[in-house]
């Protein structure tokens, strides 16, 4: 995610934020730039960009720094797709994406929570990050019981 992104990403906070039946939204864009391009950013984010000019969808991510193992954990806050993006794979490339994005900064996995009446409840809710052994390298994602 870049600066420029920032007016769209909002939009897409909305959605999630409804989408869980949230209230008292208060996120703004100076906030949004403050709390993730700051000296010490709270959040990272991915987009999917439609080229159109709106964000198809977003995985939003932070980091737990102390954990009973003594590393930090990658947690992935949110991940959004737009409705009419849905069944488009958006959502399969931006978890790749994290999952490349934890395996770049020395993470084994990330974690994330699911609403109980969210569709998705049933897929796992920790990812091994893992190398591919078959041509082509890079990062793959493999659910963990």
């Amino acid at each position: 995610m870049n600066e420029g992104n920032v007016p769209e990403f909002l939009r897409l906070m909305r959605g999630i934020v409804s989408f869980e039946r949230g209230e008292n939204f208060s996120l703004t864009e100076a906030e949004l730039l403050r709390r993730g391009f700051g000296e010490r950013p709270e959040f990272g984010a991915y987009v999917a960009d439609t080229g159109l000019g709106w964000l198809a969808g977003k995985a939003v991510h932070y980091e737990i720094p102390f954990m009973h193992t003594l590393r930090p954990l990658l947690m992935l806050k949110w991940l959004y797709v737009e409705p009419e993006c849905r069944g488009g794979r958006v959502g399969q490339r931006l978890m790749r994406q994290m999952a490349l994005h934890a395996r770049t900064t020395g993470h084994k996995c990330f974690c994330w929570f699911v609403l109980n009446d969210n569709g998705w409840r049933n897929h796992s809710t920790t990812v091994s990050v893992r190398r591919r052994t078959s041509s082509g390298g890079g990062g793959s994602c493999r659910p963990t019981p």
